[in-house]
C-alpha cells in the first residue's frame, strides 16, 4: 500500500482537474463505500457508481489510502470495496449468523454453476432453512424471528439481499458476490470441515453436561 504522502501527491493531482459535478459525485462515492464497503456492478443504484470507481480507481484508492483503507477493484467478480488495513470496523457475527454465512457460501458455489456470468445468484430461504438443519449443529429449530434477524444483518452489510423484511420460506435471497471475499475458499470440502467443527463442539459440550447430570444423579 501506497504511503500518505505518497498518496496526498497522487490524489491532489487527479482531483485539481475534475468538475464541481464530478468532484461531488466523487465525494458521494467515497460517503457510500465507507458506510457499505462494496459496490457491485450487476446491483441495481450500484451500476454507475461502480464504473465511476473503476474509471477513476487512481483517485479513489489515493484519498482511501490517507484514510487507512485499501480500495480493491475485482472486475472478475464484478464487485469494488474497501478493506481497512489496520483492522478496524470488523463486523462481528455469533455461532448462528456464521453457520448461515457458511451454507451461503456453499450454496452460492452450487448455484453459480448453474447461471451464466452475469445472472444473479438466488436462492429460497427453505433450502437455507433445510440447509441448517441437515448441519444438526443446533438442539432445537431456529424461528423464523432468528432467520430475520441473520438475514437482515447480512443484507445490511451487503453480503446479500432481499425485498421486504418478514421471513417466508418461499421467499427468494440473492446472494451477492461479496461473500466470495468474506469467504474466499474455494473448496466444499473446507466448509463441510467448518460446519462439521460447529457440530463437534456441540456434541462435546451435551456430552459434558450429561456427564455433569449423571455425576449429580449418582451424589444422591
Amino acid at each position: 500500500m501506497i504511503d500518505k504522502l505518497t498518496a496526498l501527491d497522487m490524489f491532489a493531482e487527479n482531483y485539481r482537474p475534475l468538475s464541481e459535478t464530478k468532484k461531488s459525485e466523487f465525494a458521494r462515492i467515497v460517503s457510500r463505500l465507507l458506510n457499505s464497503t462494496f459496490l457491485f456492478r450487476g446491483k441495481e443504484g450500484d451500476t454507475n457508481d461502480f464504473y465511476a470507481v473503476i474509471e477513476k480507481k487512481e483517485l479513489f484508492s489515493s484519498y482511501l489510502a490517507m484514510l487507512d483503507y485499501e480500495l480493491i477493484c475485482d472486475e472478475d467478480n464484478a464487485l469494488v470495496m474497501i478493506r481497512n488495513v489496520e483492522g478496524r470496523n470488523r463486523v462481528h457475527l455469533n455461532k448462528f449468523d456464521t453457520v448461515v454465512l457458511l451454507i451461503l457460501r456453499k450454496l452460492y458455489n452450487v448455484k453459480k454453476g448453474e447461471v451464466s456470468f452475469e445472472d444473479k445468484v438466488i436462492v429460497d430461504v427453505e433450502t437455507i432453512i433445510e440447509e441448517v438443519r441437515t448441519a444438526q449443529i443446533f438442539d432445537e429449530e431456529k424461528k423464523a424471528t432468528a432467520y430475520e434477524e441473520t438475514f437482515r444483518k447480512l443484507r445490511r452489510h451487503k453480503i446479500i439481499d432481499f425485498a421486504g423484511s418478514k421471513v417466508d420460506e418461499n421467499m427468494n435471497i440473492q446472494i451477492l458476490p461479496s461473500i466470495l471475499v468474506i469467504l474466499p475458499q474455494d473448496s466444499l470440502v473446507d466448509f463441510a470441515k467448518r460446519l462439521e467443527a460447529f457440530r463437534v463442539k456441540e456434541e462435546d459440550k451435551e456430552n459434558a453436561e450429561e456427564a455433569n447430570s449423571n455425576e449429580d444423579e449418582n451424589a444422591d
